[in-house]
């Protein structure tokens, strides 16, 4: 007992130490790079080597592998449970966030130190099978209780599982790679992580830059806090989405979206009379259509960024303009900058 107090004691510690250091500047996030690629190639394999030393085959390793697949199965429907009197879309969101475990960042290391190598084994047999639920599996069992598949139909259970992929490798492959946007993505490399705009902002009267690294997102990496669940992007790339948009799908002779699916893209998805809605305005997936009297044309499209960036498409004119921006200064939709940027795209369109 005094061993399994102090080895824990030991996992406290080094947790302080580190966010003490990431407080006194010793640590930045762009650290995280080196010291995932470090944990990842060399600290795990290493390890996994060292446990198989005196490995010996067991049956009850394949138990273990079918275990990780029952467990998750068992959390799905602990989920389905908890909203059985919801919508068929929560029920899916309950069945999906209730299941999945972070073993190899997490468990490996404390079973390893906790426990015989035997242990580590079992346990990255376990993992198989919860790999194979987080990466389809899940997916696959909570897409039959949508509102659109209602109940549990095995065959279309198998069909997703063996054709769904992560959502970051789904949109790479199917948009990001055809489209030639090679700066958009999830995971930004050190070298586009340094590319990053910083934010600005009035300090005593003068323009001051607000890094992305700091006061933006308190040092947490992107994908904790960024808007758009952390997918960045560059100029380049986000005038080719919108001129695919505006091509109806297609760019340079890759279609990559049906025309039926841009215009449903784009089409007004809520009541007019909701309350909240910006007078002249609905929303569509993802973006703002206009639906009325409002200072732009009638089924114009927008979208606004959080820091001000601003990107209008007009359907009628097939004309796309975008406005990067980040500042804490003039950021607002109905900014005077915002506006400027919109006139003269409306000039230019002859609106």
């Amino acid at each position: 007992m005094e061993e399994l107090l102090a080895k824990s004691a030991g996992f406290l510690l080094l947790i302080g130490l580190g966010f003490g250091g990431k407080k006194v500047g010793l640590f930045r996030v762009e650290d995280r790079f080196v010291l995932s690629k470090v944990m990842l190639y060399i600290t795990m394999p290493s390890l996994f080597i060292s446990f198989f030393e005196d490995f010996e085959p067991a049956p009850t390793l394949i138990l273990m592998f079918v275990l990780g697949i029952a467990v998750n199965f068992i959390l799905c429907y602990t989920g389905l449970f908890f909203a059985r009197h919801k919508s068929g879309t929560e029920k899916a969101l309950y069945m999906l966030n209730c299941s999945g475990h972070n073993i190899g960042a997490f468990a490996i290391p404390i079973i390893a130190t906790l426990f015989p190598p035997a242990a580590v084994i079992a346990t990255s047999m376990y993992d198989i099978g919860n790999s194979i639920m987080s990466a389809g599996g899940t997916y696959a069992l909570a897409a039959n209780y949508t509102d659109k598949e209602r109940g549990m139909r095995w065959s279309l259970f198998f069909r997703r599982l063996f054709s769904s992929v992560p959502f970051d490798t789904y949109l790479k492959a199917a948009f990001f790679e055809p489209l030639g946007m090679p700066d958009t993505t999830f995971a930004p490399t050190p070298e586009q992580y340094a590319r990053l705009s910083p934010v600005h902002k009035r300090v005593h009267g003068e323009d001051a830059e607000v890094n992305f690294r700091g006061e933006v997102f308190r040092g947490l990496p992107l994908t904790y806090a960024a808007a758009g669940a952390a997918l960045v992007s560059s100029l380049p790339d986000l005038v080719r989405f919108f001129r695919m948009l505006a091509h109806g799908g297609e760019l340079d002779g890759v279609r990559v979206l049906r025309p039926e699916s841009v215009k449903s893209l784009i089409a007004p998805q809520l009541p007019a009379d909701l309350p909240g809605l910006l007078p002249g305005e609905s929303n569509a997936f993802s973006c703002f259509t206009i639906v009325g009297t409002h200072r732009l044309p009638r089924g114009s499209v927008y979208t606004h960024g959080a820091y001000g960036t601003h990107a209008l498409y007009l359907p009628r004119e097939n004309l796309v303009g975008i406005f990067l921006k980040n500042s804490y200064v003039d950021m607002s939709l109905t900014s005077h900058a915002t506006v400027e940027f919109e006139n003269a795209l409306l000039g230019r369109s002859g609106a």
